[in-house]
């Protein structure tokens, strides 16, 4: 009876194992995240769409499958991409292939329907309320997608090329010299917070604005700042030049697109203003122009008219 008593305490005193289920970082962000796409590409301007959605589903080998799936760019696969946790959320990388399938806008640059190899990047974070998913492919000279859960920055809807046309005043002429199919870039820094302007000129070069200043007005965004302008000067070469944004304007709707920047030291002082769209029938025959002169009177027949150069 002593050496069962002593076999039952024995058995009591063991503790019991216990097995904890430990969730990968695949299985701990596994989620539809929704919200904007913000699509970048070499033959169009930057797209912002909403509405766009990225599936993320943990693998048995602790990847996970991203899926992005738009309306406008087709379907996105990554599906064995790297799951990174640190202390501040995860980081996601890995690549795969884009099923793209073309809105009818967009179709005619490629295939209606064609598949890509493709790249992803992307971070969450660690309360899963904000993710970033940017994805990369060649097609179109090379497409950026970026699709976030927050709202969509004003930032998205300024970047972009903007194409028109320039009237040049400077203190050594009387009449401005007007240029057309000129460009305005801009371009947006999501790390600093920064904006760039550049100006592209075929007679006057690069006018870059990198310090800019921003403003919500009611009707759109204003713009101020200063930078420098690339000059081909008469001795051959490229010279550098202080300049200024006096003001810049774009309306909420982007129809209505407008520079003003100066080089107070070229010339006398030199302000070019750049304004979007097809430059003025009016201004394509102003100007001074020079040829010849036909007189013809009763007395003589056209033909033997007199002729004097103007």
């Amino acid at each position: 009876m002593m050496a069962i008593a002593l076999c039952v305490v024995a058995c009591s005193d063991d503790d019991e194992e216990i097995f904890e289920v430990v969730a990968t970082p695949a299985e701990e962000i596994e989620n539809t995240y929704t919200g904007y796409s913000y699509t970048s590409f070499a033959y169009g301007d930057i797209l912002v769409e909403s509405g766009e959605s990225v599936a993320v589903t943990a693998n048995t080998d602790g990847t996970a499958n991203v899926v992005l799936t738009s309306t406008t760019w087709g379907t996105w696969t990554v599906s064995s991409a790297s799951v990174v946790k640190a202390t501040d959320g995860y980081t996601i990388s890995g690549s795969g292939t884009a099923d793209v399938s073309m809105s009818s806008g967009l179709a005619e640059k490629i295939d209606t329907r064609a598949s890509y190899d493709c790249t992803l990047t992307a971070t969450i974070s660690a309360d899963l309320s904000e993710a970033q998913f940017v994805f990369y492919a060649s097609f179109m000279g090379g497409t950026t997608i970026t699709v976030g859960t927050t709202a969509v920055s004003d930032y998205m809807y300024l970047v972009g090329s903007y194409t028109g046309w320039t009237s040049t005043t400077f203190a050594y002429t009387t009449s401005a010299i007007i240029g057309e199919d000129e460009s305005v870039e801009i371009d947006y820094d999501t790390t600093t917070g920064a904006y760039t302007i550049v100006l592209t000129s075929a007679t006057w070069g690069t006018w870059t604005i990198d310090e800019v200043a921003v403003e919500t007005t009611t009707d759109g965004y204003s713009f101020t700042g200063s930078g420098v302008a690339a000059m081909s000067s008469h001795s051959g070469g490229t010279s550098n030049y202080d300049i200024t944004l006096d003001s810049g304007f774009i309306s909420t709707d982007g129809e209505t697109v407008t520079f003003t920047m100066t080089a107070g030291s070229v010339m006398g002082g030199t302000t070019i203003v750049f304004t979007q769209g097809d430059m003025p029938a009016a201004l394509a025959v102003a100007g001074s122009h020079s040829g010849y002169s036909t007189v013809s009177c009763a007395y003589f027949s056209y033909l033997s008219g007199y002729y004097y150069d103007d």
